[in-house]
């Protein structure tokens, strides 16, 4: 039940242009009119089709009403699986990082970093809990480290073996470098879209040692071999020379044989 007056506060209309459409609707038997002092109060006259078709809208209104409630619902559990999703599709990257035997270390363009792995931690001596965000040369002491964070920053994409020395001992790593990009937006520019770098890399100066050892130690055998060798391949190349021609011992024929075995066994050496 309402006024004239008080229906022009809810639509912002005047009050005289209402009371036309008011009496309207009461001439048609949808309104009734009563009066109240000096205004008139309006109120509906349901009759049954009214009634119905308000009723019906009603139920329509409360039915879509759940609809919505139900498809919010359904969305909000979406939106949850589709979190726990991600939740744990990112702990599987974090676990498989983790446990690789290869530093992976990923810096944006200044040199902050989005992703450090322990083993890089290890390599680079990083002792801070928390490096995520943090610009890698404020985390890597002054020296050797540092020199080596310099020397990958520098480095062009693809593999490189970088060497250092500190207080006279080297150290080898192998570094694979690669470009951190962007490619979401299709509508920024090349140079937009490389963000940082990923490197890889291992420490490989027990593998150089080993390889210095090894290499060594085949150096000393082939040589404490060849020179026996040697002397033995001349010695019997002279006495086959010597030999008296014609013989019918088989000394000619012995001292070929071991001329031929030791020319083998110096073959397979050098190779």
């Amino acid at each position: 039940i309402d006024s004239s007056q008080g229906l022009s506060r809810w639509i912002n209309i005047d009050p005289p242009e209402i009371e036309t459409d008011l009496e309207d609707l009461v001439e048609k038997g949808i309104l009734l009119r009563e009066n109240a002092g000096t205004h008139s109060l309006y109120r509906y006259s349901l009759c049954k089709e009214y009634s119905s078709f308000i009723s019906n809208l009603f139920n329509a209104r409360s039915f879509y009403e759940k609809k919505i409630a139900e498809l919010e619902k359904e969305k909000m559990s979406i939106s949850d699986s589709f979190t726990r999703e991600i939740i744990r599709e990112k702990g599987k990257t974090k676990t498989i990082i983790e446990n690789m035997n290869e530093g992976i270390l990923v810096l944006n363009k200044e040199s902050r970093i989005l992703t450090i792995n322990s083993m890089a931690m290890k390599i680079l001596a990083i002792n801070d809990g928390a490096p995520s965000g943090k610009n890698i040369f404020t985390l890597v002491n002054p020296g050797e480290k540092r020199g080596l964070i310099k020397l990958i920053t520098e480095k062009e994409n693809g593999t490189h073996e970088i060497k250092t020395e500190e207080n006279k001992k080297k150290n080898f790593y192998k570094v694979s470098i690669s470009e951190l990009r962007d490619d979401s937006d299709n509508n920024i520019d090349e140079e937009e879209r490389k963000i940082g770098k990923i490197i890889v890399f291992n420490d490989i100066t027990m593998e150089k040692e080993m390889e210095k050892i090894k290499n060594d130690f085949i150096s000393m055998v082939t040589h404490d071999i060849k020179n026996p060798l040697n002397t033995i391949i001349l010695n019997s190349t002279f006495l086959i020379e010597k030999s008296v021609k014609g013989k019918k011992d088989n000394i000619e024929k012995f001292l070929k044989m071991i001329n031929d075995s030791g020319k083998k066994i110096l073959k397979l050496i050098d190779e």
